[in-house]
């Protein structure tokens, strides 16, 4: 509902200001009073899903036109991300650019196995070569931007930036919380099967009772459904193009920032532990910093936010700072909050 309400100003406004009063309005009087100091959330569970910058106050200003945001999964987790950024040691390229692959993959569409191909993104190409000549790089777009070439290149690269579609490939039959959609749906113990709480990780072949384990388990509150999250690239011979959080897991990364310029980027499966996606498999793999999306974000209004962001980049490191400043240039264009407002920073601001 934090994000559905978006697409519709009027709406939007009504909601983000109950969001004011349920979650910044008890704390405003600590808050920074410079602009230009962080102030740092530390998110557990639903509020995963909030964006903090466009929670507008009762004068109708919004949160990011008084403070600059950051959000983490944990203390620990911030504090282990600035220590990587303080003592990695820098990639020897610059920056690695992906922009619109061409002939998009298909990627599962619904629960009855149906599969769609992704549209192009002219928007995201045009953005990827204003960040490519920002960093002084060639970006790799169109037939060039291959899953084989892309992953080959990442472990070596400073920045790390992908324009292009995310995929949050849930399970149809499970929330983001890991928990059935359906309130009734059947549990393992009907099957006779009893289960003890913790983690345990089911195939997707495997049934209890006829239903899907993954299904029955989840009602029990004891599976580990599979890390949700893929990037689009474009396929190649021996790979269908999909990059999945998973194998991010597995990388070993000396970029001191990844920017996912593409939808869904911030979500995950939402756990105790924080959200388990593509932006938290990045910091898995060794990158202090990610910046990632909360929702379905629009070509367009993307692409100015991200060229502001590179720029206010260049004028200070601080990726938070710049966050701000993009989204500031990017509401004199596009004033709805569902354009400007689904980035947020994970890990080191």
């Amino acid at each position: 509902a934090m994000t559905a309400v978006l697409p519709t100003a009027g709406s939007a406004t009504t909601e983000l200001k109950r969001l004011y009063q349920l979650l910044i309005a008890p704390i405003a009087p600590q808050l920074p009073r410079d602009p230009n100091q962080r102030l740092v959330f530390v998110v557990q569970g639903a509020t995963n899903l909030v964006p903090f910058a466009a929670l507008q106050n009762p004068n109708g200003d919004y949160l990011v036109q008084t403070q600059t945001i950051a959000t983490t999964p944990s203390l620990q987790v911030l504090a282990i991300a600035e220590q990587r950024r303080k003592t990695q040691t820098p990639a020897a390229q610059p920056g690695l650019v992906v922009g619109n692959p061409v002939l998009m993959p298909e990627v599962p569409a619904g629960p009855d196995g149906q599969r769609e191909r992704l549209a192009p993104l002219p928007g995201a190409e045009t953005e990827a070569q204003a960040v490519a000549q920002m960093l002084g790089v060639q970006p790799l777009l169109t037939d060039q931007a291959t899953k084989s070439a892309i992953v080959a290149e990442m472990p070596n690269q400073r920045i790390l930036h992908f324009a292009t579609h995310g995929v949050l490939d849930l399970d149809a039959n499970l929330n983001e919380f890991g928990r059935p959609r359906d309130p009734n749906a059947p549990k393992a113990r009907r099957g006779g099967v009893i289960v003890s709480p913790g983690s345990v990780i089911i195939g997707g072949n495997v049934t209890v009772n006829g239903n899907n384990a993954n299904l029955a388990l989840a009602g029990e509150g004891v599976v580990q459904p599979a890390v949700p999250g893929l990037l689009a690239l474009a396929p190649s011979r021996g790979d269908d193009g999909l990059l999945r959080a998973a194998e991010i897991a597995t990388m070993r990364l000396q970029a001191q920032l990844v920017v996912l310029s593409a939808c869904n980027t911030g979500r995950g499966r939402i756990t105790g532990d924080g959200v388990m996606g593509l932006a938290r498999s990045f910091l898995v793999a060794g990158v202090p910093t990610v910046v990632a999306s909360l929702w379905k974000v629009p070509d367009n209004p993307t692409k100015t936010l991200m060229i502001a962001f590179y720029q206010a980049l260049q004028r200070n490191p601080d990726t938070a700072v710049a966050l701000r400043s993009a989204m500031l240039e990017t509401i004199k264009q596009h004033p709805n909050p569902r354009d400007w407002s689904a980035f947020i920073t994970v890990g080191a601001p």
